[in-house]
């Protein structure tokens, strides 16, 4: 008789019992069943183990895999504005401790001093921008993870050779031109010139790394920490008694001591993987260096002319007066320029990164569409600040600095139209970067630097006075500037008419505001107690009109409101 189940059986079937087979009795099927049950145990559970892993597996969800001929839809990502508030808010937040500390400052520190520190910066500037050899502007420009570790490292590459012939030059050249500039007092400190160059040029290229996989927060923090910091050593030095030009400059260069090594300290922290970094070889450093040579073989010398001009006044200025004037310049650009063009530089990072974003996917249509978004809000947001500041800026500066500040509020009412200029054509300067628009941008900035110091010196001859100079300074140059917008805006593919309307509907707006000011204070004379009062309240119409204008900014500002409000209820 054949056996009903066979453990060692290799028949793929199970034998069925037939209808001629004999029956067997309990007794004999339990005899029988037991040690073949028993056999096939193991057996058994090895089948059960394999039903229920099959189980696991179809309850399981399979990874969908993405079909090509259907566009797949993006990751969710910040919008523009988003990451704008999140740059702008750091560096708005950091200026805005800078200027809350500015009285205690101004009262430990003579304009002396600060024109000492102001030469020091201006030199650091003009040099520093340029240290890298325009390599950070093509951080952002490849695709490749490998081209854009590649390219930060020739950034870095060069930034350390600048600085080392920076550091040779200053041998033979610092006491010359120290001496020109009348900062007699830091011929002996002409060392700190190669170290501040050096960190100066390590800011760029390190910030917009990060700021490639938008990690636009650790910047933001990075820089309001540095700011933060820069601000305590300041004050500490003026507290201990440290008062002169030399000992701001040591402060400044503390400030960016701290800066650079906080966002390596974060680069190792997180991991150089969080930033797509990967560690490139010298054949690759090589390729990116010969595909992006028009950066520093055109480039560079674009962003020298570029700086030169932006720092032509307080060059002039120390040229041809004393270094006291240079203070009054450097405080008054410090009230109106610095929070504008900390604000407009936010903008201009976050930008870089989605228009050569934009740019590399060929989306011409979105280039375009970004680039007069950007314009627009731009002068939108600009105009009201700048006309409160040029209006109230010299009582306000007298008041709260002290009578020897004075000049510096009027200096900033004169300079105010550049500021407002430059706030919104600024960071449209980024696109001669993305388009490579380079012999184009060296023609521009060396006119602009050829108009700015043309109009310093003839207001200079006109009226011998700083005051003469700076206003027909602020009177000329805005033109250039809007010449150089309105190309920009013509290569991008944004409608410079529809910028120009509006602009001078915005400029309409702030009617209201400029007259309840002429009428209070030129006409009346009225106390300032209620010029200011007058003057912020006509400038509400201009704040409703342009917030009707822009749905998206409301959306944003509730969203942010709705965040605060839900933080506060809930339970500690």
């Amino acid at each position: 008789m054949r056996p009903l189940l066979s453990c060692n059986s290799t028949a793929t079937k199970p034998h069925t019992v037939g209808p001629q087979s004999p029956r067997l009795s309990p007794a004999g099927a339990e005899h029988i069943g037991a040690p073949i049950l028993g056999q096939c145990r193991p057996v058994w559970r090895r089948l059960t183990c394999r039903v229920n892993l099959r189980r696991r597996r179809l309850l399981r969800p399979e990874p969908t895999v993405p079909d090509p001929s259907t566009p797949s839809s993006p990751p969710r990502r910040r919008g523009f504005l988003a990451n704008v508030l999140i740059v702008s808010g750091g560096s708005i937040l950091g200026q805005a401790i800078a200027l809350l500390s500015a009285p205690i400052v101004a009262r430990l520190f003579a304009p002396e001093a600060f024109g000492i520190g102001a030469i020091y910066g201006t030199i650091l500037a003009v040099i520093g921008l340029a240290a890298c050899l325009r390599y950070d502007n093509a951080v952002l420009l490849p695709k490749d993870p490998a081209d854009g570790a590649a390219v930060l490292a020739t950034a870095i590459l060069a930034a350390f050779g600048v600085s080392a012939l920076c550091a040779v030059a200053t041998l033979f050249a610092a006491e010359p031109l120290l001496h020109a500039l009348g900062a007699d007092a830091l011929i002996p400190y002409s060392w700190l010139l190669p170290v501040g160059v050096l960190l100066t040029a390590l800011n760029a290229p390190l910030s917009l790394y990060f700021q490639r996989s938008e990690r636009f927060a650790t910047v933001t923090m990075v820089r309001l920490m540095a700011s933060v910091g820069g601000v305590i050593v300041t004050i500490a030095v003026g507290w201990l008694g440290y008062q002169g030009g030399v000992d701001l400059v040591m402060a400044r260069t503390g400030s960016l001591l701290l800066f650079v090594p906080l966002l390596f300290v974060l680069w190792v922290a997180w991991k150089p993987a969080t930033v797509g970094w990967k560690r490139p070889s010298l054949a690759r450093m090589r390729a990116v260096a010969w595909r992006y040579r028009e950066f520093p073989l055109v480039n560079t010398w674009a962003a020298l002319l570029d700086t030169t001009a932006l720092q032509a006044p307080p060059l002039v200025l120390a040229a041809l007066f004393s270094p006291a004037v240079v203070g009054l310049y450097a405080m008054a650009d410090r009230l109106i320029g610095l929070p504008i063009q900390f604000l407009s530089t936010s903008v201009a990072q976050v930008f870089f990164q989605r228009a050569a974003a934009e740019h590399a996917r060929g989306d011409k249509a979105a280039f375009a569409a970004t680039v007069q978004q950007v314009a627009l809000r731009l002068t939108a947001i600009g105009v009201l600040p700048v006309l409160g500041i040029a209006l109230l800026g010299p009582p306000l500066v007298t008041l709260i600095f002290g009578e020897r500040w004075a000049d510096a509020g009027i200096y900033a009412a004169l300079i105010a139209p550049v500021t407002f200029a430059m706030f919104f054509s600024s960071p449209l300067t980024v696109l001669m970067s993305v388009l490579e628009m380079h012999r184009f941008n060296v023609a521009i900035q060396g006119t602009m630097l050829l108009l700015r110091a043309g109009a310093l010196w003839g207001g200079l001859r006109l009226t011998g006075t700083p005051e003469g100079a700076l206003a027909c300074y602020g009177a000329i140059v805005p033109i250039g500037l809007l010449v150089q917008q309105t190309v920009i805006l013509k290569r991008s593919g944004a409608s410079p008419g529809q910028f120009f309307a509006h602009l001078g509907r915005h400029l309409a707006y702030a009617i209201p505001c400029a007259g309840a000011f002429l009428i209070t204070q030129v006409w009346l004379q009225l106390p300032y107690a209620v010029v200011a009062p007058a003057t912020v309240v006509g400038a509400l119409p201009y704040i409703w009109l342009a917030l009707r204008e822009d749905p998206e900014l409301v959306a944003v500002g509730r969203q942010i409101l709705r965040k605060v409000t839900q933080r506060g209820r809930e339970p500690s």
